[in-house]
């Protein structure tokens, strides 16, 4: 589990709320007040970094006819999580079968 202070978390206004975020595999509590907790937590003090959701491509035609597809698409897969992509979709005619790269995209993830 880990407690993010002092999110900027932006509002349906222009302004920005400075938020405590608890989460393990989802948020468990968003709160404007000091969060407590009990058992051991990881803290990371965000110092007003701006927490938005990652982006989401459903929709890529990254490889070409005669591409190595799992190598190209690890290239592109490590491109887009370093932008913030958090879903990437290869929906190329060219290969057979789906290919994804779980375990690049795992040491990426902040949790």
């Amino acid at each position: 589990m880990k407690l993010l202070k002092s999110v900027s978390l932006p509002t349906s206004s222009t302004a920005l709320k400075t938020v405590n975020v608890l989460f393990a595999d989802k948020i468990i509590k968003l709160s404007t007040d000091e969060i407590e907790v009990e058992e051991d937590v990881q803290i990371i003090d965000a110092k007003g970094l701006l927490m938005l959701p990652g982006g989401i491509d459903p929709h890529t035609h990254i490889l070409a006819k005669n591409a190595d597809a799992a190598t190209d698409l690890a290239k592109i897969t490590k491109i887009a999580l370093e932008g913030g992509w958090t879903t990437l979709s290869e929906l190329s005619y060219h290969t057979q079968s789906p290919v994804f790269n779980i375990q690049l995209s795992k040491r990426k993830l902040l949790w």
